[in-house]
């Protein structure tokens, strides 16, 4: 028999968001631990500035961690949560989390910008007929 698969979308302040699946029997100890190497690897973080890393109600903005000490499986605690992991209509066993580092949270608490990593989308602009000309021109001497 098949076993589902469940997908996370991980988020953390310091690259685009990662997609890691866990079988459905893992625990939340295995689960948690494979978290914090993929993001000691992808980021720039590493554990010791790992504050949590959560689920949220997007409706209630409550939180929920996932503590590698519940004895749990993904399926489990995701079944019994679900005001934090809904059920989507287009993606299946797809759910995200987020991830908080204390350095993050340092520069937030003492008023410094701190961004969030964003992709930036990579526009094409159009060239304009004139611009080309006026370049050109520039080129040329005459």
């Amino acid at each position: 028999m098949n076993s589902t698969k469940y997908a996370f979308e991980l988020h953390t302040t310091t690259s685009q968001p990662m997609l890691i699946t866990f079988d459905e029997n893992v625990s939340l100890q295995e689960c948690y631990e494979r978290l914090i190497n993929e993001i000691e690897f992808c980021t720039i973080l590493h554990k010791a500035i790992i504050l949590d890393i959560f689920a949220e109600d997007v409706l209630s903005n409550k939180t929920i961690s996932l503590h590698p000490t519940q004895e749990h499986t993904i399926k489990e605690f995701v079944t019994s949560n679900r005001d934090f992991f809904p059920i989507s209509p287009v993606t299946k066993n797809l759910y995200k989390l987020f991830v908080i580092d204390d350095i993050y949270l340092k520069k937030t608490a003492s008023g410094i910008r701190t961004p969030i990593y964003e992709e930036t989308q990579n526009e094409i602009k159009p060239i304009k007929w004139s611009d080309i000309l006026t370049h050109t021109r520039s080129l040329i001497y005459l």
